[in-house]
Protein backbone atom coordinates (compact mmCIF):
# COMPACT_ATOMS: atom_id res chain seq x y z
CA UNK A 1 0.00 0.00 0.00
CA UNK A 2 1.34 3.38 -1.16
CA UNK A 3 -0.47 6.77 -0.05
CA UNK A 4 -0.49 9.56 -3.26
CA UNK A 5 -1.14 13.16 -2.67
CA UNK A 6 -4.56 13.84 -4.39
CA UNK A 7 -4.58 17.74 -4.07
CA UNK A 8 -3.69 20.59 -1.47
CA UNK A 9 -6.34 22.45 1.17
CA UNK A 10 -5.24 25.80 1.25
CA UNK A 11 -6.48 29.52 1.58
CA UNK A 12 -5.68 31.46 -1.62
CA UNK A 13 -2.36 33.07 -0.64
CA UNK A 14 -0.70 29.39 0.50
CA UNK A 15 -2.10 28.53 -2.86
CA UNK A 16 0.49 30.62 -4.58
CA UNK A 17 2.98 29.58 -1.91
CA UNK A 18 2.43 25.63 -3.43
CA UNK A 19 1.90 26.09 -6.30
CA UNK A 20 4.60 28.26 -7.53
CA UNK A 21 1.90 30.99 -9.17
CA UNK A 22 1.80 34.21 -7.04
CA UNK A 23 -1.95 34.88 -6.24
CA UNK A 24 -1.63 38.63 -6.56
CA UNK A 25 -2.02 41.55 -8.94
CA UNK A 26 -3.52 41.33 -12.21
CA UNK A 27 -2.39 37.93 -13.02
CA UNK A 28 -3.79 36.33 -9.86
CA UNK A 29 -6.03 33.70 -11.15
CA UNK A 30 -4.11 30.59 -11.33
CA UNK A 31 -6.56 28.53 -13.42
CA UNK A 32 -6.99 31.48 -16.09
CA UNK A 33 -3.44 32.57 -15.50
CA UNK A 34 -2.28 35.32 -18.66
CA UNK A 35 -5.16 34.78 -20.36
CA UNK A 36 -7.58 37.41 -18.32
CA UNK A 37 -9.10 40.75 -19.02
CA UNK A 38 -8.23 42.33 -15.59
CA UNK A 39 -7.15 45.84 -15.45
CA UNK A 40 -5.72 48.53 -13.04
CA UNK A 41 -8.34 51.17 -11.34
CA UNK A 42 -7.19 54.42 -12.80
CA UNK A 43 -8.53 56.54 -9.31
CA UNK A 44 -9.00 53.44 -7.20
CA UNK A 45 -5.77 51.59 -7.66
CA UNK A 46 -6.79 48.20 -7.11
CA UNK A 47 -7.35 45.48 -9.64
CA UNK A 48 -10.35 44.82 -10.99
CA UNK A 49 -12.09 41.60 -12.98
CA UNK A 50 -14.63 43.84 -13.74
CA UNK A 51 -16.71 42.52 -17.33
CA UNK A 52 -13.91 39.72 -17.28
CA UNK A 53 -17.18 37.13 -17.06
CA UNK A 54 -19.13 38.02 -20.45
CA UNK A 55 -16.81 35.65 -22.11
CA UNK A 56 -17.73 32.92 -20.13
CA UNK A 57 -21.40 33.00 -21.44
CA UNK A 58 -22.66 31.12 -24.46
CA UNK A 59 -21.67 32.67 -28.02
CA UNK A 60 -25.09 33.34 -28.52
CA UNK A 61 -25.92 35.48 -25.01
CA UNK A 62 -27.41 38.63 -25.41
CA UNK A 63 -24.77 40.14 -22.80
CA UNK A 64 -22.26 39.38 -25.00
CA UNK A 65 -23.76 42.10 -27.40
CA UNK A 66 -24.78 44.80 -24.78
CA UNK A 67 -22.31 47.91 -25.54
CA UNK A 68 -22.93 50.01 -23.03
CA UNK A 69 -24.14 47.87 -20.06
CA UNK A 70 -21.10 46.71 -18.72
CA UNK A 71 -18.05 48.72 -19.79
CA UNK A 72 -18.25 51.89 -22.53
CA UNK A 73 -18.62 50.47 -25.99
CA UNK A 74 -17.70 47.21 -25.51
CA UNK A 75 -19.21 44.31 -27.06
CA UNK A 76 -17.55 40.66 -25.94
CA UNK A 77 -16.26 38.42 -28.70
CA UNK A 78 -13.77 36.38 -27.57
CA UNK A 79 -13.96 32.38 -25.78
CA UNK A 80 -13.42 31.77 -22.41
CA UNK A 81 -9.57 31.05 -21.27
CA UNK A 82 -8.65 27.39 -21.21
CA UNK A 83 -7.92 25.71 -18.55
CA UNK A 84 -4.23 23.95 -18.67
CA UNK A 85 -3.73 20.24 -18.54
CA UNK A 86 -0.66 19.01 -15.72
CA UNK A 87 1.71 18.60 -18.54
CA UNK A 88 0.88 21.96 -20.09
CA UNK A 89 1.44 23.74 -16.59
CA UNK A 90 4.88 21.25 -16.33
CA UNK A 91 6.15 22.78 -19.86
CA UNK A 92 5.85 26.37 -18.74
CA UNK A 93 7.54 25.72 -14.98
CA UNK A 94 10.18 22.97 -15.88
CA UNK A 95 13.05 25.60 -16.58
CA UNK A 96 12.49 26.92 -13.39
CA UNK A 97 14.67 26.29 -10.10
CA UNK A 98 13.24 25.35 -6.73
CA UNK A 99 13.32 27.27 -4.04
CA UNK A 100 15.63 24.92 -2.50
CA UNK A 101 18.19 25.99 -5.42
CA UNK A 102 17.42 29.84 -5.17
CA UNK A 103 16.59 30.17 -1.53
CA UNK A 104 14.85 33.43 -2.04
CA UNK A 105 12.27 35.45 -4.41
CA UNK A 106 13.24 36.28 -7.69
CA UNK A 107 11.07 38.06 -10.24
CA UNK A 108 11.59 36.06 -13.99
CA UNK A 109 11.41 38.05 -16.90
CA UNK A 110 7.82 38.83 -17.58
CA UNK A 111 6.68 38.57 -13.87
CA UNK A 112 3.39 40.42 -13.82
CA UNK A 113 3.26 40.83 -17.58
CA UNK A 114 3.08 37.53 -19.25
CA UNK A 115 3.32 35.11 -15.77
CA UNK A 116 3.70 34.78 -12.23
CA UNK A 117 5.67 32.04 -11.98
CA UNK A 118 7.94 32.13 -9.27
CA UNK A 119 9.70 29.36 -8.40
CA UNK A 120 9.35 25.44 -9.36
CA UNK A 121 6.83 23.62 -7.18
CA UNK A 122 8.24 20.55 -5.28
CA UNK A 123 5.48 19.03 -5.92
CA UNK A 124 6.28 18.67 -9.36
CA UNK A 125 8.82 15.72 -8.25
CA UNK A 126 5.82 13.23 -7.49
CA UNK A 127 5.63 11.27 -10.82
CA UNK A 128 1.71 11.68 -11.24
CA UNK A 129 1.39 14.94 -10.25
CA UNK A 130 1.05 16.13 -13.87
CA UNK A 131 -1.41 13.76 -14.76
CA UNK A 132 -3.62 15.09 -11.67
CA UNK A 133 -6.48 17.11 -12.87
CA UNK A 134 -6.76 19.43 -9.96
CA UNK A 135 -3.38 19.96 -8.31
CA UNK A 136 -4.36 22.51 -6.13
CA UNK A 137 -8.41 23.63 -4.52
CA UNK A 138 -9.91 27.14 -3.90
CA UNK A 139 -10.77 26.85 -0.50
CA UNK A 140 -14.46 27.53 -0.44
CA UNK A 141 -14.66 28.46 2.60
CA UNK A 142 -12.35 31.87 2.13
CA UNK A 143 -13.94 32.71 -1.04
CA UNK A 144 -17.48 32.39 0.35
CA UNK A 145 -16.68 34.60 3.42
CA UNK A 146 -14.84 37.47 1.35
CA UNK A 147 -17.73 37.24 -1.13
CA UNK A 148 -19.87 38.02 1.60
CA UNK A 149 -17.96 40.40 3.48
CA UNK A 150 -17.94 42.63 0.23
CA UNK A 151 -21.56 42.04 -0.03
CA UNK A 152 -22.39 42.86 3.41
CA UNK A 153 -20.25 46.04 3.68
CA UNK A 154 -21.14 47.73 0.30
CA UNK A 155 -25.41 47.05 0.52
CA UNK A 156 -24.98 48.07 4.55
CA UNK A 157 -22.92 51.22 3.04
CA UNK A 158 -20.98 50.48 6.15
CA UNK A 159 -16.94 52.23 5.97
CA UNK A 160 -15.27 49.31 4.55
CA UNK A 161 -17.98 49.71 1.87
CA UNK A 162 -17.00 49.08 -2.54
CA UNK A 163 -19.07 51.75 -3.73
CA UNK A 164 -16.79 54.58 -2.26
CA UNK A 165 -15.94 58.03 -4.02
CA UNK A 166 -13.05 56.63 -5.84
CA UNK A 167 -15.41 53.50 -6.49
CA UNK A 168 -17.68 56.17 -8.18
CA UNK A 169 -15.06 57.98 -10.01
CA UNK A 170 -14.18 54.85 -11.50
CA UNK A 171 -17.53 54.11 -12.51
CA UNK A 172 -17.84 57.42 -14.27
CA UNK A 173 -14.59 56.31 -16.26
CA UNK A 174 -15.50 52.80 -16.95
CA UNK A 175 -19.23 52.62 -17.26
CA UNK A 176 -22.26 54.53 -18.29
CA UNK A 177 -24.57 54.64 -15.42
CA UNK A 178 -25.17 58.63 -15.42
CA UNK A 179 -27.45 58.43 -12.05
CA UNK A 180 -24.56 57.61 -10.06
CA UNK A 181 -22.40 59.89 -11.01
CA UNK A 182 -21.08 61.87 -8.68
CA UNK A 183 -22.45 65.48 -7.94
CA UNK A 184 -20.88 68.70 -7.11
CA UNK A 185 -22.58 70.84 -4.53
CA UNK A 186 -22.58 74.91 -4.84
CA UNK A 187 -19.84 74.66 -2.07
CA UNK A 188 -17.09 72.89 -3.62
CA UNK A 189 -17.58 69.24 -2.30
CA UNK A 190 -18.66 66.46 -4.10
CA UNK A 191 -21.79 64.11 -3.28
CA UNK A 192 -22.25 60.70 -3.89
CA UNK A 193 -26.05 59.96 -5.02
CA UNK A 194 -27.48 56.66 -3.50
CA UNK A 195 -27.54 53.83 -5.51
CA UNK A 196 -30.22 51.47 -5.74
CA UNK A 197 -28.07 48.44 -4.24
CA UNK A 198 -27.86 50.16 -0.76
CA UNK A 199 -30.23 50.34 1.82
CA UNK A 200 -31.18 52.92 4.02
CA UNK A 201 -30.27 53.76 7.25
CA UNK A 202 -34.09 52.80 9.02
CA UNK A 203 -33.63 49.61 6.75
CA UNK A 204 -30.62 48.60 7.92
CA UNK A 205 -31.60 49.17 11.68
CA UNK A 206 -34.27 46.70 10.78
CA UNK A 207 -31.96 44.56 9.17
CA UNK A 208 -29.84 44.58 12.66
CA UNK A 209 -32.84 44.32 14.58
CA UNK A 210 -34.20 41.30 12.94
CA UNK A 211 -30.77 39.20 13.65
CA UNK A 212 -30.36 40.62 17.04
CA UNK A 213 -33.72 39.06 17.84
CA UNK A 214 -33.46 35.66 15.42
CA UNK A 215 -33.30 32.41 17.15
CA UNK A 216 -31.82 29.91 14.93
CA UNK A 217 -31.92 25.92 15.88
CA UNK A 218 -28.88 24.45 18.33
CA UNK A 219 -26.04 23.96 17.24
CA UNK A 220 -26.78 25.30 14.04
CA UNK A 221 -24.92 28.80 14.07
CA UNK A 222 -23.61 31.03 16.86
CA UNK A 223 -25.01 34.02 18.17
CA UNK A 224 -25.72 35.92 15.37
CA UNK A 225 -27.32 38.57 17.57
CA UNK A 226 -23.88 39.57 19.05
CA UNK A 227 -22.28 40.76 15.67
CA UNK A 228 -25.08 43.21 15.54
CA UNK A 229 -24.67 47.10 16.06
CA UNK A 230 -28.65 48.23 15.71
CA UNK A 231 -27.84 52.33 16.53
CA UNK A 232 -25.24 52.42 13.95
CA UNK A 233 -27.17 49.49 11.68
CA UNK A 234 -23.83 47.46 11.14
CA UNK A 235 -22.47 43.95 11.74
CA UNK A 236 -19.20 42.65 13.15
CA UNK A 237 -16.80 40.15 14.09
CA UNK A 238 -18.55 38.04 12.25
CA UNK A 239 -16.48 34.39 12.05
CA UNK A 240 -15.73 32.46 8.52
CA UNK A 241 -18.83 30.07 10.18
CA UNK A 242 -21.44 33.16 10.34
CA UNK A 243 -20.98 34.24 7.03
CA UNK A 244 -21.63 30.50 5.74
CA UNK A 245 -25.12 30.50 7.36
CA UNK A 246 -25.28 34.09 6.38
CA UNK A 247 -24.50 33.89 2.76
CA UNK A 248 -26.63 30.22 2.06
CA UNK A 249 -29.44 30.88 4.14
CA UNK A 250 -30.26 34.50 5.66
CA UNK A 251 -29.10 37.30 2.77
CA UNK A 252 -32.03 36.46 0.74
CA UNK A 253 -34.36 37.28 3.09
CA UNK A 254 -31.92 40.03 4.95
CA UNK A 255 -32.30 41.91 1.82
CA UNK A 256 -35.95 41.75 0.83
CA UNK A 257 -36.14 45.66 0.69
CA UNK A 258 -33.73 46.02 -2.39
CA UNK A 259 -35.03 46.35 -5.64
CA UNK A 260 -35.75 43.24 -7.31
CA UNK A 261 -33.34 43.87 -9.92
CA UNK A 262 -30.60 43.89 -7.47
CA UNK A 263 -32.20 41.55 -5.14
CA UNK A 264 -32.71 38.76 -7.46
CA UNK A 265 -28.68 38.12 -8.65
CA UNK A 266 -27.81 38.29 -5.30
CA UNK A 267 -30.90 34.97 -4.30
CA UNK A 268 -29.09 33.72 -7.31
CA UNK A 269 -25.27 33.65 -6.09
CA UNK A 270 -26.96 32.33 -2.72
CA UNK A 271 -28.74 29.56 -4.18
CA UNK A 272 -25.43 28.99 -5.94
CA UNK A 273 -23.15 28.74 -2.61
CA UNK A 274 -25.86 26.64 -0.98
CA UNK A 275 -25.80 23.78 -4.19
CA UNK A 276 -22.01 24.09 -3.84
CA UNK A 277 -22.07 23.29 -0.29
CA UNK A 278 -24.39 20.63 -0.54
CA UNK A 279 -23.14 17.44 0.79
CA UNK A 280 -24.90 15.48 -2.47
CA UNK A 281 -23.63 16.72 -5.67
CA UNK A 282 -24.95 15.64 -8.92
CA UNK A 283 -22.53 15.76 -12.30
CA UNK A 284 -26.12 17.04 -14.26
CA UNK A 285 -26.80 19.91 -11.79
CA UNK A 286 -22.88 20.82 -11.86
CA UNK A 287 -22.54 21.26 -15.17
CA UNK A 288 -26.29 23.58 -15.29
CA UNK A 289 -24.28 25.61 -12.03
CA UNK A 290 -21.59 25.69 -14.13
CA UNK A 291 -23.59 27.49 -16.83
CA UNK A 292 -25.45 29.74 -14.84
CA UNK A 293 -22.69 31.32 -12.75
CA UNK A 294 -21.59 33.73 -15.21
CA UNK A 295 -24.55 34.57 -15.53
CA UNK A 296 -25.07 35.77 -12.52
CA UNK A 297 -21.37 37.33 -11.80
CA UNK A 298 -22.69 38.81 -15.33
CA UNK A 299 -25.91 40.43 -13.52
CA UNK A 300 -23.65 41.72 -10.39
CA UNK A 301 -21.45 43.29 -13.08
CA UNK A 302 -24.34 45.36 -14.72
CA UNK A 303 -25.05 46.68 -11.11
CA UNK A 304 -22.14 47.30 -8.89
CA UNK A 305 -19.32 49.44 -9.13
CA UNK A 306 -15.73 48.29 -11.24
CA UNK A 307 -13.97 48.48 -7.53
CA UNK A 308 -16.45 45.70 -5.81
CA UNK A 309 -14.94 42.68 -8.18
CA UNK A 310 -11.29 41.96 -6.84
CA UNK A 311 -10.40 38.33 -7.75
CA UNK A 312 -12.80 36.91 -4.69
CA UNK A 313 -15.41 37.75 -6.58
CA UNK A 314 -13.91 35.89 -9.74
CA UNK A 315 -12.82 32.90 -8.01
CA UNK A 316 -16.28 31.33 -7.75
CA UNK A 317 -16.58 30.86 -11.70
CA UNK A 318 -14.12 28.02 -10.78
CA UNK A 319 -15.53 26.13 -8.41
CA UNK A 320 -17.98 24.18 -10.05
CA UNK A 321 -15.76 22.64 -12.18
CA UNK A 322 -13.94 21.38 -9.30
CA UNK A 323 -16.55 20.27 -7.12
CA UNK A 324 -17.26 18.29 -10.36
CA UNK A 325 -13.80 16.75 -10.28
CA UNK A 326 -13.02 16.68 -6.94
CA UNK A 327 -16.45 15.81 -5.26
CA UNK A 328 -18.29 17.48 -2.52
CA UNK A 329 -16.54 20.60 -0.83
CA UNK A 330 -16.74 19.10 3.26
CA UNK A 331 -13.45 17.22 2.19
CA UNK A 332 -11.43 19.98 0.77
CA UNK A 333 -12.44 23.26 2.90
CA UNK A 334 -10.32 24.41 5.22
CA UNK A 335 -13.26 24.94 8.38
CA UNK A 336 -11.26 21.39 9.85
CA UNK A 337 -8.26 22.56 9.40
CA UNK A 338 -9.35 26.03 10.98
CA UNK A 339 -10.47 24.45 13.75
CA UNK A 340 -7.41 21.89 14.73
CA UNK A 341 -5.60 25.23 14.20
CA UNK A 342 -7.52 27.53 16.83
CA UNK A 343 -6.86 24.31 19.30
CA UNK A 344 -3.18 24.26 18.53
CA UNK A 345 -3.39 28.03 19.68
CA UNK A 346 -5.04 27.58 22.65
CA UNK A 347 -2.02 25.65 23.80
CA UNK A 348 0.08 28.34 23.67
CA UNK A 349 1.62 29.23 26.69
CA UNK A 350 4.55 30.87 25.64
CA UNK A 351 3.80 33.56 23.43
CA UNK A 352 7.10 34.30 22.84
CA UNK A 353 7.94 31.02 21.11
CA UNK A 354 4.50 30.64 19.83
CA UNK A 355 5.55 27.61 17.38
CA UNK A 356 7.52 25.51 19.71
CA UNK A 357 4.93 25.70 22.30
CA UNK A 358 2.22 24.27 20.07
CA UNK A 359 4.78 21.43 19.05
CA UNK A 360 5.51 20.94 22.80
CA UNK A 361 1.73 20.82 23.63
CA UNK A 362 1.23 17.93 20.24
CA UNK A 363 3.64 16.21 20.95
CA UNK A 364 2.56 15.25 25.05
CA UNK A 365 -0.78 14.81 23.05
CA UNK A 366 0.14 12.17 20.96
CA UNK A 367 2.49 10.61 23.32
CA UNK A 368 -0.43 10.22 26.35
CA UNK A 369 -2.51 9.17 22.98
CA UNK A 370 -0.77 6.22 21.93
CA UNK A 371 0.15 5.47 25.74
CA UNK A 372 -3.47 4.90 26.35
CA UNK A 373 -3.62 1.83 24.42
CA UNK A 374 -1.28 -0.06 26.72
CA UNK A 375 -3.98 0.37 29.95
CA UNK A 376 -6.03 -1.78 31.31
CA UNK A 377 -9.56 -2.35 30.44
CA UNK A 378 -10.80 -1.10 33.35
CA UNK A 379 -9.23 2.25 33.14
CA UNK A 380 -11.12 4.91 31.35
CA UNK A 381 -9.51 7.25 28.95
CA UNK A 382 -10.31 9.78 26.02
CA UNK A 383 -11.65 6.74 24.02
CA UNK A 384 -13.21 4.74 25.94
CA UNK A 385 -15.08 7.08 28.75
CA UNK A 386 -18.36 7.87 29.18
CA UNK A 387 -19.59 10.61 26.91
CA UNK A 388 -21.27 13.41 28.84
CA UNK A 389 -24.67 13.14 28.03
CA UNK A 390 -24.91 9.80 28.53
CA UNK A 391 -27.89 9.05 30.97
CA UNK A 392 -27.64 4.70 30.81
CA UNK A 393 -29.62 2.03 29.65
CA UNK A 394 -29.44 0.29 26.20
CA UNK A 395 -30.38 1.58 23.26
CA UNK A 396 -32.11 -1.12 20.88
CA UNK A 397 -31.59 -1.26 17.07
CA UNK A 398 -34.41 -3.40 16.35
CA UNK A 399 -37.15 -1.70 13.70
CA UNK A 400 -40.08 -0.87 15.27
CA UNK A 401 -43.49 -2.35 14.03
CA UNK A 402 -46.38 -0.59 12.05
CA UNK A 403 -49.11 0.64 13.48
CA UNK A 404 -52.10 -1.69 12.22
CA UNK A 405 -55.44 0.43 10.93
CA UNK A 406 -57.63 -2.74 11.65
CA UNK A 407 -56.25 -4.57 14.77
CA UNK A 408 -59.85 -6.54 14.09
CA UNK A 409 -57.86 -8.86 11.46
CA UNK A 410 -54.72 -9.66 13.73
CA UNK A 411 -57.32 -10.22 16.68
CA UNK A 412 -59.52 -12.68 14.57
CA UNK A 413 -58.83 -16.41 15.99
CA UNK A 414 -59.54 -17.04 12.69
CA UNK A 415 -56.59 -15.64 11.30
CA UNK A 416 -54.73 -17.86 13.03
CA UNK A 417 -51.89 -15.23 13.92
CA UNK A 418 -50.05 -16.61 17.07
CA UNK A 419 -47.49 -13.59 17.37
CA UNK A 420 -47.53 -12.46 20.87
CA UNK A 421 -46.16 -8.67 19.75
CA UNK A 422 -48.65 -8.78 16.93
CA UNK A 423 -51.23 -9.37 19.41
CA UNK A 424 -50.42 -6.88 21.92
CA UNK A 425 -50.25 -4.33 19.08
CA UNK A 426 -53.55 -4.82 17.95
CA UNK A 427 -55.08 -4.19 21.31
CA UNK A 428 -53.65 -0.48 20.93
CA UNK A 429 -51.66 1.21 23.45
CA UNK A 430 -51.54 1.17 26.95
CA UNK A 431 -54.14 4.18 28.89
CA UNK A 432 -50.71 6.34 30.64
CA UNK A 433 -48.37 8.28 27.96
CA UNK A 434 -45.93 10.06 28.76
CA UNK A 435 -45.35 14.04 27.68
CA UNK A 436 -42.13 15.63 26.96
CA UNK A 437 -40.42 19.10 26.28
CA UNK A 438 -38.01 18.01 24.34
CA UNK A 439 -36.98 15.01 22.12
CA UNK A 440 -34.06 13.86 20.15
CA UNK A 441 -34.90 11.94 16.79
CA UNK A 442 -33.21 11.49 13.64
CA UNK A 443 -30.05 13.47 14.80
CA UNK A 444 -32.01 16.42 15.70
CA UNK A 445 -33.55 18.20 18.77
CA UNK A 446 -36.96 19.35 18.75
CA UNK A 447 -38.58 20.88 21.68
CA UNK A 448 -42.16 22.40 22.27
CA UNK A 449 -42.74 25.88 21.70
CA UNK A 450 -43.35 26.14 25.47
CA UNK A 451 -40.05 24.71 26.03
CA UNK A 452 -38.39 27.77 23.18
CA UNK A 453 -39.66 30.61 25.51
CA UNK A 454 -36.84 32.89 26.73
CA UNK A 455 -33.93 30.87 25.09
CA UNK A 456 -31.15 32.43 22.07
CA UNK A 457 -32.34 29.22 19.72
CA UNK A 458 -35.40 27.68 18.59
CA UNK A 459 -35.80 24.07 17.91
CA UNK A 460 -39.71 23.88 17.41
CA UNK A 461 -39.79 23.92 13.55
CA UNK A 462 -40.48 20.66 11.73
CA UNK A 463 -40.86 19.99 8.29
CA UNK A 464 -42.31 16.85 6.92
CA UNK A 465 -41.07 16.01 2.88
CA UNK A 466 -44.25 15.09 0.26
CA UNK A 467 -44.36 12.84 -2.55
CA UNK A 468 -42.40 15.45 -5.52
CA UNK A 469 -43.67 12.48 -7.61
CA UNK A 470 -47.07 12.67 -6.56
CA UNK A 471 -46.81 16.45 -6.47
CA UNK A 472 -47.39 16.97 -2.80
CA UNK A 473 -46.01 19.99 -1.25
CA UNK A 474 -43.79 20.04 1.59
CA UNK A 475 -45.75 20.85 4.93
CA UNK A 476 -44.13 23.04 7.49
CA UNK A 477 -45.66 23.71 11.16
CA UNK A 478 -44.45 24.38 14.80
CA UNK A 479 -44.60 21.28 17.61
CA UNK A 480 -46.83 22.18 20.23
CA UNK A 481 -46.51 18.64 21.81
CA UNK A 482 -44.77 15.62 22.30
CA UNK A 483 -46.28 12.31 23.03
CA UNK A 484 -45.00 8.83 24.00
CA UNK A 485 -46.91 5.79 23.81
CA UNK A 486 -46.26 2.65 24.86
CA UNK A 487 -47.71 -0.50 23.87
CA UNK A 488 -47.54 -3.86 26.37
CA UNK A 489 -45.61 -7.26 26.00
CA UNK A 490 -42.39 -8.70 26.78
CA UNK A 491 -40.75 -6.39 24.45
CA UNK A 492 -41.91 -3.11 24.85
CA UNK A 493 -42.93 -1.08 21.78
CA UNK A 494 -42.72 2.91 22.14
CA UNK A 495 -44.12 5.18 18.97
CA UNK A 496 -43.49 9.48 19.53
CA UNK A 497 -46.58 11.64 18.13
CA UNK A 498 -46.04 14.75 17.39
CA UNK A 499 -48.51 17.16 17.79
CA UNK A 500 -48.15 20.58 15.19
CA UNK A 501 -49.79 23.43 14.28
CA UNK A 502 -49.29 23.38 10.16
CA UNK A 503 -49.14 26.05 7.85
CA UNK A 504 -50.37 26.23 4.03
CA UNK A 505 -46.92 26.22 1.98
CA UNK A 506 -48.84 28.24 -0.71
CA UNK A 507 -50.69 30.83 0.97
CA UNK A 508 -49.54 32.66 4.01
CA UNK A 509 -52.35 31.10 6.51
CA UNK A 510 -52.33 28.57 9.18
CA UNK A 511 -54.23 24.72 8.62
CA UNK A 512 -57.04 24.52 10.79
CA UNK A 513 -56.15 21.80 13.60
CA UNK A 514 -57.61 18.74 11.55
CA UNK A 515 -54.78 17.27 11.26
CA UNK A 516 -53.96 14.44 13.82
CA UNK A 517 -50.55 14.12 15.31
CA UNK A 518 -47.83 12.66 13.24
CA UNK A 519 -44.85 9.82 14.17
CA UNK A 520 -41.77 12.03 14.61
CA UNK A 521 -39.90 9.43 12.47
CA UNK A 522 -40.31 11.39 9.15
CA UNK A 523 -39.95 14.56 10.78
CA UNK A 524 -36.97 17.04 9.79
CA UNK A 525 -35.79 20.27 11.65
CA UNK A 526 -36.37 23.56 10.27
CA UNK A 527 -36.83 27.55 11.57
CA UNK A 528 -39.49 29.66 10.62
CA UNK A 529 -38.15 33.47 10.24
CA UNK A 530 -40.32 36.80 9.47
CA UNK A 531 -38.21 38.46 7.11
CA UNK A 532 -36.66 42.00 8.14
CA UNK A 533 -39.50 44.02 6.50
CA UNK A 534 -41.23 47.82 7.54
CA UNK A 535 -44.49 46.53 5.43
CA UNK A 536 -44.67 42.86 4.92
CA UNK A 537 -45.89 41.78 1.60
CA UNK A 538 -49.42 40.30 1.00
CA UNK A 539 -48.23 37.85 -1.01
CA UNK A 540 -45.02 36.60 0.48
CA UNK A 541 -44.71 33.89 2.64
CA UNK A 542 -42.01 33.62 5.79
CA UNK A 543 -39.33 32.51 4.84
CA UNK A 544 -38.06 28.37 5.75
CA UNK A 545 -34.86 27.55 7.07
CA UNK A 546 -34.39 23.44 7.03
CA UNK A 547 -31.49 21.68 8.60
CA UNK A 548 -30.47 18.26 7.96
CA UNK A 549 -28.33 15.95 8.92
CA UNK A 550 -24.97 16.58 6.80
CA UNK A 551 -25.95 20.10 5.10
CA UNK A 552 -28.15 23.31 5.41
CA UNK A 553 -30.77 24.22 2.74
CA UNK A 554 -32.78 26.77 3.03
CA UNK A 555 -36.39 27.35 1.17
CA UNK A 556 -37.36 30.53 0.12
CA UNK A 557 -40.79 31.03 -2.02
CA UNK A 558 -41.87 34.43 -3.67
CA UNK A 559 -44.37 34.99 -5.39
CA UNK A 560 -44.39 38.33 -6.83
CA UNK A 561 -46.05 39.85 -9.93
CA UNK A 562 -43.47 39.65 -12.15
CA UNK A 563 -42.64 35.81 -11.92
CA UNK A 564 -42.23 33.75 -8.70
CA UNK A 565 -38.93 32.26 -7.29
CA UNK A 566 -38.21 29.21 -5.41
CA UNK A 567 -35.22 27.76 -3.91
CA UNK A 568 -34.88 23.87 -3.07
CA UNK A 569 -32.70 21.41 -2.20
Amino acid sequence: MKAALMWTINDFPAYGMLSGWMTQGKLACPICMEDTKAFTLKHGGKNSWFDCHRRFLDMEHPYRRQAYKFKKATVENEDPPARLNGHQVWDRVKHLPKITEVGKFIRFPGYGITHNWTKQSIFWELPYWKDNLVRHCLDVMHVEKNVFDNIMNTVMDTDRTKDNVKARQDLEEYCSRHELRLQQLPDGRWSKPKASYTLTLLQRQDVCKWVKELKMPDSYASNLGRCVNVEQGRFFGMKSHDCHIFMECLLPATFRELPDHVWKPLTELSEYFRDLCSPTLRVEDLLVMEKNIPVILCKLERILPPGFFDSMEHLPIHLAYEARVCGPVQYRWMYPFEREIGGFKRTVKNRAQVEGSICQAYISKETSNFCTYYFEPHVQYRRTRVGRNDDGGESSNEPSLSIFNQPSRVRDPSNGITDPDLYNLSRGPKNKEYCWLIYFVNGYKFQTIESCQGRKTDNSGVSVRGNSSDGDCDWYGKLHEIVELEYAGETIKRIVLFKCEWFDPTRPTVIDNVVPPILSSPLNEIEIIDPPTQVMRNNEMDDIIEDEDEGIMDKLSSNDDEGGLELSE
